[in-house]
């Protein structure tokens, strides 16, 4: 799976940038004038399912500071996003960072997510003129926050992908000052399924982690799996079974 995921990531760096089913990182500082760096980290439009093994995303291109004219961490936010238009048979698919609480969509909000990521996609590959970053203002017009954040709407949905994540609580954004303390930022990456349309929360297909190494990257991590309540019943159950049939054998050594 790792080296799938590695050419996946080289693969989609190769060919042209800001394509439908990439995944694009967006680190911005300001709320609607401040300053954008996006990146294309390659294509991820096959990635529907826990991955089993860490992933070093293959030139990942990092970013700075200086990126975005900001002069502390705790002044920069981060998403990450995919969106696959010809996903599902023509149904559409799409991925967005968040929490770990998941989250819920908006029913009826696919449409609106899918076109912004269009506009900004197209714009971007334009504006990029074939690398695999660029750096935007959001007064632009073709900016994150303009469209994924604000949905044109005037009041801001910060994090919300143009109102098809429901906000508070599924926000696909992340501050990055912890990024000067613990070193990294974790978020969720969720893929929407075969009906990404349908209200209902996204499958957890990979912790995706901004590491600060001098300057930021990206990893894609295998998500832990919690293990079910009832497996710890069962677990503790048997092992009162085995700690009661040792005190038995200790009082009768014909139970050994």
């Amino acid at each position: 799976m790792m080296v799938a995921l590695v050419m996946f990531g080289v693969s989609g760096q190769a060919m042209a940038s800001f394509n439908d089913g990439d995944l694009l990182r967006v680190v911005y500082t300001g709320s609607g004038s401040g300053t954008e760096y996006i990146t294309d980290l390659g294509n991820f439009s096959t990635l529907t399912s826990p991955i089993t093994s860490n992933n070093t995303l293959a030139g990942t291109d990092t970013f700075s500071l200086a990126s975005v004219g900001a002069s502390s961490w705790a002044n920069v936010q981060i998403a990450y996003f995919i969106v696959n238009t010809a996903g599902n048979g023509g149904t559409g698919a799409v991925w967005t960072s968040g929490g770990t609480n998941g989250g819920n969509t908006n029913a009826g909000a696919l449409a609106s997510f899918t076109g912004a990521g269009a506009l900004t996609y197209n714009s971007w590959q334009t504006n990029s003129a074939g690398a695999n970053s660029l750096t935007e203002s959001q007064a632009s017009g073709v900016s994150y926050w303009t469209w994924l954040n604000n949905a044109q709407s005037g009041a801001p949905d910060i994090g919300g992908m143009a109102g098809y994540l429901k906000t508070p609580g599924s926000t696909a954004e992340a501050n990055l000052g912890n990024l000067a303390t613990a070193g990294y930022v974790d978020q969720v990456l969720y893929y929407y399924g075969a009906t990404p349309d349908s209200g209902l929360r996204g499958t957890a297909v990979a912790t995706i982690r901004t590491l600060l190494n001098g300057t930021g990257s990206t990893q894609l991590l295998a998500s832990a799996v919690p293990i079910p309540a009832a497996a710890y019943l069962f677990g503790s159950g048997l092992l009162g079974m085995f700690g009661l049939r040792r005190k038995m054998a200790a009082k009768d050594p014909e139970l050994g």
